[in-house]
């Protein structure tokens, strides 16, 4: 009996590392995950994504990059450059911020257009992804770019063209966390069943007693 007892608490330690150790392993997966697919998405979309336009709002002009040419619904990936009027310098100091509007005329989403290091002078949008889907329904969308730096605040409209799409748009990111999920899952189910079968037996060995 006191065999039983001493391998139910020694599962129960098992299970709340495996769960902490699981949650740690999801959280990495996906900051990893979203920081490589970031500054990936920014290269991408320069090297090979469609140009959406160059406009030019007070001292900056404003340019919109994106894959895939045309926008559909299910993915839309994005980056937004701005220079300087003045000296055609491409900015890296500048704060950005991109705002989907519906053929409606309402906002959907407001995405932070963020840069890394190595990618210093482009901003990337973050677009919802499935089952949010990154535009809600096809149609002529508007892409407010949001401009804030030293030379002052300017906004820019992007017009999109957005196509239905029966694509999911599933990224390696969302396979990392569903794979590192389910993990985490399989083992808590399995220690739990362990942990049932332990109590099943403790249970049988006292009405035999």
């Amino acid at each position: 009996m006191g065999l039983q007892s001493g391998f139910a608490v020694h599962t129960m330690r098992v299970v709340k590392l495996m769960f902490k150790l699981g949650i740690a392993a999801i959280v990495l997966a996906t900051v990893t995950a979203a920081l490589s697919y970031s500054v990936a998405t920014a290269q991408e979309t320069l090297d090979r994504g469609h140009h959406f336009g160059t406009l030019r709002e007070g001292p900056y002009d404003i340019s919109l990059y994106g894959l895939p040419d045309p926008p559909n619904i299910a993915k839309f990936a994005f980056t937004v450059n701005v220079r300087s009027v003045a000296d055609q310098r491409l900015l890296s100091d500048v704060a950005v911020e991109i705002v989907a509007i519906d053929p409606d005329g309402v906002p959907e989403w407001l995405s932070p257009g963020l840069s890394y290091p190595e990618v210093p002078t482009s901003y990337v949008g973050n677009a919802p992804r499935p089952p949010n889907r990154s535009f809600s329904r096809p149609g002529n969308w508007l892409l407010e770019v949001r401009v804030d730096g030293e030379e002052g605040r300017e906004t820019a409209r992007f017009s999109l063209d957005v196509i239905g799409s029966s694509r999911t748009g599933t990224t390696a990111a969302g396979w990392m966390f569903v794979i590192a999920l389910g993990g985490v899952l399989a083992a808590t189910a399995f220690v739990t069943w362990r942990i049932r079968l332990a109590q099943k037996a403790r249970i049988e060995a006292r009405s035999s007693e």
